[in-house]
C-alpha cells in the first residue's frame, strides 16, 4: 500500500470536531482512538494473511513493535526481498543456519536456530510446543494465548521480544560475523523480559 492508497482510504473517514476532540465513524462510540485508526490502516494493507493481529501495547518498546509490524508485512531487508529489488548478494542463504534461502518466514519461524529458541521460550512460558507455517500464524497464536488480559499482554510481549532478538541475532551474523546460537537468543529474551518486568 502506498501513500496515495492510504490517503484515499483516510479520505472516506468522517471526523466531526466536537468539544475537546473529534467524532470518529470507525468507533462504535464515535470517539477517535489511535488504536482504531491503526487497525483500519492494517486492514487495508495487503498481507499474505488477512486476519492480522498486530498488538500495539504501550509496554513493548516502539522499535520492537515497528520491527514486528514490518516483519508481518514481509517488509524487512531479507535476501529474497533484496533480490527482488535487484540487489546482488554474496549469499542468499539464511545467515543463522546457512542451509535455506533467507526469507522472513524461514528466519523467524522455520530456521532450526529460531525453532529451538522458540521451543525453549514456550517451555519457559509453559505453552504447548506448536509448529507454525509463517510469522503471522505465530503472532496470531501469541495474541490468542492466555487466560486473562494481563497474561495475554505478557505472552505477546515475550513473543515479540523473541522475534526482535532473532532479527538482532541475524543482523549480528550478517554485519559482525557472529555465529548465531539459540541459547544466546533465549538468554537475551529472558533478560529483556526481566528488565522490562513483563514476567512478574
Amino acid at each position: 500500500m502506498d501513500l496515495q492508497d492510504i490517503c484515499t482510504h483516510l479520505g472516506n473517514v468522517n471526523m466531526q470536531p466536537v468539544a475537546n476532540g473529534f467524532r470518529f465513524n470507525w468507533n462504535t462510540d464515535g470517539n477517535y482512538t489511535v488504536c482504531t485508526l491503526r487497525k483500519m490502516i492494517d486492514s487495508k494493507i495487503s498481507t499474505h494473511q488477512t486476519n492480522l493481529q498486530m498488538h500495539w501495547s504501550k509496554t513493548i518498546p516502539l522499535k520492537i513493535k515497528c520491527c514486528i509490524w514490518r516483519v508481518m508485512q514481509d517488509r524487512i531487508p531479507m535476501a529474497v526481498n533484496l533480490e527482488k529489488r535487484g540487489v546482488s548478494l554474496q549469499s542468499a542463504l539464511c545467515p543463522l543456519c546457512n542451509n535455506i534461502t533467507e526469507s522472513v518466514d524461514h528466519i523467524m519461524i522455520r530456521c532450526p536456530i529460531a525453532t529451538e529458541a522458540r521451543t525453549w521460550i514456550f517451555n519457559w512460558c509453559n505453552i504447548p510446543i506448536t509448529n507454525f507455517s509463517d510469522v503471522n500464524e505465530f503472532v496470531n497464536y501469541a495474541a490468542d494465548w492466555g487466560r486473562n488480559t494481563k497474561e495475554k499482554e505478557r505472552i505477546i510481549a515475550i513473543m515479540y521480544a523473541l522475534l526482535w532478538t532473532i532479527w538482532v541475532e541475524r543482523n549480528n551474523a550478517v554485519f559482525k560475523g557472529i555465529n548465531a546460537k539459540s541459547a544466546n537468543i533465549v538468554d537475551e529474551v529472558i533478560n529483556k523480559c526481566l528488565q522490562a518486568r513483563w514476567i512478574e
